[in-house]
């Protein structure tokens, strides 16, 4: 049943249509929901059954009722109204108590084609939060505007990753001259350790991001991941007891796991707070491991807990979800991908490889890592200036570049 205002003809002809397809058994069980009183005479006039007490809905109850009785919502209009892309703003109602993790939500679905602001009760609000004064109504609802950048068809959004490819001509090239460069500087050095380089994949930003900085790594996936069970040093950060019995009940399940699933040290959150109180515990801390995860219920509050040292080494924890059941799996997964931070400048440094890596596998890992890292970037592909390969120390191989925009003269 489609879920349209009362006035609009297509609303009316599709459902003298679903009736005729029902009268003929071209249809089958399809159960309607009207919106309205009209739209509820004109489904029983043309055979549409109805969901028990049938009365005209509020669109909350019509959602409720969608979401239990299936997956898909179909939206009708007419053929003149629809565009390919949304544009303008899009009002959305949040319940007040916890908007922002909705909007969170939110905003990773639209990231890079619009920007969410919360409305004020003033007018144009200062800042995405609604400002000092953020709307809420009597019933304890607050509105969040999706605001749609102008322009949204941009270059390389909607084309095939092997279109953007033809720009991008130099992997290969830029893969083999970096790991003959890594491989000389040891011959060099005569190094009696076999310490492996990290190969970076650098972004160069148009504009910097106007979203506000998230300290929440975004995961990509990765078909050769840098990180295993066997090869790195990881820690765990858990959520704890006042007693501190988080951390023990965790070390007793990863105990189960081959390996303890490659945890080697778990840490909750009161220990934390006592025993890595100094700022030289938390840098000690930070180098002492190779990567570091956590309890996704515990990230809000690890940024006063670990201090800056890891958010400027990149090793911000990542969060994995321990309600699950199989503790091992998300570990895997965890360790299955690299990870894009997002910060307030116009330079991206994901890792896509090691200097013990083939060719072949950095290669496949570059091109990955960069269709993922796209659909995270405020605007996308247009928004990004270059592309390079890099180690810590190696100059930065071009693999993409774009001229800079024109400035444009305001007028006066």
């Amino acid at each position: 049943m489609p879920s349209a205002g009362c006035r609009s003809p297509s609303a009316n002809l599709v459902i003298e249509e679903v009736g005729r397809r029902i009268a003929i058994g071209n249809l089958q069980g399809v159960v309607g929901v009207p919106v309205c009183d009209v739209a509820a005479h004109e489904a029983a006039f043309h055979g549409v059954p109805l969901v028990p007490d049938a009365r005209a809905v509020e669109i909350p109850r019509l959602m409720s009722v969608v979401e239990k009785g299936g997956p898909k919502l179909v939206l009708l209009t007419e053929s003149s109204r629809v565009v390919k892309r949304l544009g303008g703003v899009l009002p959305v109602w949040l319940d007040a108590d916890g908007w922002e993790e909705t909007a969170e939500g939110l905003d990773d679905i639209f990231l890079g084609d619009a920007e969410l602001w919360r409305r004020s009760m003033t007018g144009q609000p200062d800042n995405p939060r609604g400002g000092d004064h953020p709307y809420v109504s009597p019933q304890g609802r607050t509105i969040v505007d999706i605001r749609f950048y102008e322009g949204l068809k941009l270059y390389g959004e909607d084309e095939p990753y092997e279109r953007v490819l033809e720009e991008i001509g130099q992997v290969k090239k830029a893969v083999q001259s970096l790991l003959k460069y890594v491989g000389d500087q040891k011959e060099k050095a005569n190094s009696l350790f076999d310490d492996e380089e990290v190969i970076f994949l650098q972004l160069a930003l148009k504009k910097m991001p106007l979203q506000p900085r998230k300290d929440k790594p975004v995961p990509l996936p990765l078909p050769h991941p840098l990180y295993t069970a066997d090869g790195q040093e990881i820690c765990l950060f858990v959520k704890d007891t006042a007693e501190g019995a988080g951390g023990k009940e965790a070390k007793k399940k990863l105990a189960k796991l081959e390996k303890n699933g490659g945890v080697a040290k778990v840490i909750g959150t009161t220990k934390l707070r006592t025993k890595y109180e100094s700022h030289e515990a938390k840098r000690k801390l930070c180098k002492s491991y190779d990567l570091f995860l956590a309890d996704d219920r515990i990230l809000p509050s690890l940024p006063k807990l670990i201090g800056k040292s890891f958010f400027k080494k990149k090793k911000q924890p990542i969060p994995i979800d321990l309600r699950k059941g199989n503790w091992g799996a998300e570990i895997k997964k965890a360790l299955a991908c690299t990870y894009l931070f997002k910060g307030s400048g116009t330079s991206i440094n994901i890792k896509v490889g090691l200097s013990s890596f083939s060719e072949q596998q950095v290669q496949e890992n570059v091109h990955a890592a960069l269709v993922a890292a796209a659909e995270h970037i405020p605007k996308k592909w247009v928004n990004i200036q270059g592309v390079f390969l890099k180690t810590a120390d190696s100059v930065a191989l071009p693999l993409f570049q774009t001229l800079p925009d024109q400035p444009q003269k305001i007028a006066s």
